[in-house]
């Protein structure tokens, strides 16, 4: 297999003295579709901002590397990093209004991207840049894409203003989409239609696509490979077909008994009982441990090695071949 386009590698991110990434590692190879998953707080986004250099003081990546194209974007000076972001490496925000500056049109705003773009990197004239703007409106299957330049991002809906912003990541043709729970805030119906159109946009580009999410219905649509976080770490790994039908890790498990589909008709919901734990006070062993079903000694006293499983690999003391009940997880 050819070399990653995207190889991270042993990622700590630390804020003050507190870490909250703890030696993240994997790979994205181009024309990809991966996901991040997990609960707020496992430290999904916090990889999508370390690996773009947008951590805010006093974070700061303390360990690892981010190795994109062959360049460590850890140690990459900043001006550089900044051509980066955007040509090479997009991000699609889950709130599009963190993107579009409500009091500038849509032309305007998607314009400005190819008419001031970073330092040396070529401009582009008016004609053109408008041009550009309309062909990717349409292509993100927004109708009468010239009459929608002339719109503010009020006048769209929530749907329509996140398809704008999959627009302006597409102008300038990256490698590498990196979207953070893009559909968190919209109906239903139109997720699926924004996570189909995306999918699509990626296989017709070969673009690759870094999808952050909690919901592992999504994931099961979207990916070909999905990763699972918890406090900080990865904790199970594997093709996402597998993964989502026979997950090996009780965290993952536990993600997908949580899905409002996985409950019978007038059955009440299941749920992950207890909270994700303070990055500063960790529990000792398997951070999951206090809300296993399976819990026992070994994980309360030492973290588990990585073992390999039928869909991949996973962080858990289950998987122990030296155990004599290992895999017996329900």
């Amino acid at each position: 297999m050819s070399a990653p386009l995207l190889d991270v590698q042993g990622l700590r991110v630390r804020f003050g003295n507190t870490d909250v990434l703890h030696g993240v590692d994997f790979q994205v190879h181009a024309g990809e579709r991966v996901a991040l998953v997990g609960e707020s707080g496992a430290g999904k986004s916090m990889v999508a901002f370390a690996i773009l250099g947008l951590l805010s003081a006093p974070g700061r990546i303390s360990g690892g590397q981010v190795v994109f194209m062959g360049d460590d974007l850890v140690v990459m000076p900043p001006k550089a990093l900044h051509r980066l972001r955007g040509r090479r490496i997009a991000m699609v925000f889950q709130d599009p209004m963190m993107t579009l500056n409500p009091v500038l049109s849509i032309g305007t705003q998607l314009m400005e991207t190819l008419q001031h773009p970073p330092p040396g990197l070529a401009k582009v004239d008016s004609t053109e840049a408008r041009q550009r703007a309309i062909d990717a409106l349409a292509q993100v299957q927004i109708p009468d894409p010239q009459s929608r330049l002339r719109q503010y991002p009020h006048e769209l809906s929530g749907g329509m203003r996140q398809r704008v912003v999959i627009a302006m990541a597409l102008l300038q043709g990256p490698q590498l989409i990196i979207a953070d729970e893009p559909t968190t805030a919209l109906d239903v119906t139109i997720q699926a239609d924004i996570m189909d159109m995306l999918v699509g946009l990626c296989d017709s580009r070969g673009m690759a696509l870094l999808l952050i999410t909690h919901d592992l219905a999504v994931v099961a649509e979207s990916t070909q490979r999905a990763l699972v976080m918890y406090a900080g770490r990865v904790i199970e790994s594997g093709d996402t077909a597998q993964l989502t039908q026979a997950p090996a890790h009780p965290y993952t498990d536990a993600l997908l008994r949580a899905l409002p589909q996985m409950a019978a008709p007038g059955a009440r919901l299941a749920n992950i009982g207890g909270t994700m734990p303070d990055p500063g006070a960790l529990p000792s062993g398997c951070a999951f441990h206090p809300r296993c079903p399976h819990s026992m000694a070994d994980c309360r006293q030492r973290m588990p090695d990585w073992y390999p499983s039928p869909t991949g690999a996973a962080a858990c003391h289950l998987l122990d071949p030296l155990r004599a009940d290992n895999g017996t997880m329900p």
